[in-house]
């Protein structure tokens, strides 16, 4: 694995008001900490540069579980991040092929004009897995919808809880999934699309949980802020994500056996 930085960071310094810019190639990353943790190994990239003016600046990214992005965040020494780079998770050329991305390898095989081939017994199956696995995320059937981040709100979402729009999301996509797999010949692209937002969700939500509401709460608001939050009660934080992960794990083996 190997990250990736491209763009310009623009950060205006907190006393004077002026902003610097800092091109891509300033930064080098490095892996600074492994933690075991409970679907493995996750690992923390870092990069740091001096500034003359702004001082010691970190830019930080979260790989877990292995192969997969978790979180970002930077420490700017007190500054404001005006702009920043686009910083991602880049899977290594020479990596086995275990290690592909089986929604990347799908996307180029049917770009390519590979046609996917349903009905298989072994097709069959896989695609049971996955309808099997949808039916057991858990994204609160019967939430509870309560006001948050309005004028004067101090306290962020906990971990426990989703944006409404987060919710509304996961349940189209799912839907959208296992519509698509009830059809005799399933749009694959369709179904890489989906499963890839919800996971794309699930790894927010993980980093909302693991890395503190206040991150997120942060986050939220210099994107706006969402009106409202849906509480829906876990028996663990993680447990969507669990979810989550298995279906999208099964879903790319199901992509594998039809392509």
């Amino acid at each position: 694995m190997h990250i990736t930085t491209n763009g310009t960071a623009k950060i205006r310094d907190r006393k004077s008001g002026q902003i610097y810019e800092i091109e891509a190639d300033e930064l080098s990353w490095d892996t600074v900490r492994g933690e075991e943790r409970g679907m493995g190994l996750e690992i923390t990239w870092q990069a740091d540069i001096s500034h003359p003016a702004l001082g010691d600046l970190v830019w930080k990214l979260w790989e877990y579980p292995a192969g997969i992005e978790n979180y970002q965040d930077q420490e700017l020494n007190g500054h404001e991040l005006v702009e920043n780079f686009d910083i991602s998770l880049r899977h290594d050329a020479d990596e086995p092929d275990e290690f592909d991305d089986p929604f990347d390898v799908a996307s180029r095989a049917l770009a390519a004009g590979q046609e996917p081939i349903f009905g298989s017994v072994q097709e069959q199956l896989e695609r049971q897995e996955v309808l099997d696995a949808l039916t057991q995320i858990d994204i609160g059937s019967t939430a509870t919808i309560a006001e948050h981040g309005g004028v004067g709100h101090n306290n962020p979402p906990s971990g426990e809880c989703f944006t409404h729009d987060e919710l509304c999301e996961m349940r189209e996509l799912v839907g959208a999934i296992r519509a698509e797999l009830h059809k005799p010949q399933p749009d694959a692209l369709k179904v890489i699309e989906a499963a890839s937002k919800m996971r794309r969700i699930g790894q927010w939500v993980l980093a909302r949980v693991t890395k503190g509401a206040d991150a997120f709460a942060d986050t939220v608001g210099k994107a706006g802020g969402a009106a409202f939050v849906a509480s829906v009660v876990l028996p663990d934080p993680t447990i969507l994500w669990t979810q989550i992960l298995q279906t999208v794990t099964k879903i790319g083996a199901w992509l594998l056996t039809v392509l």
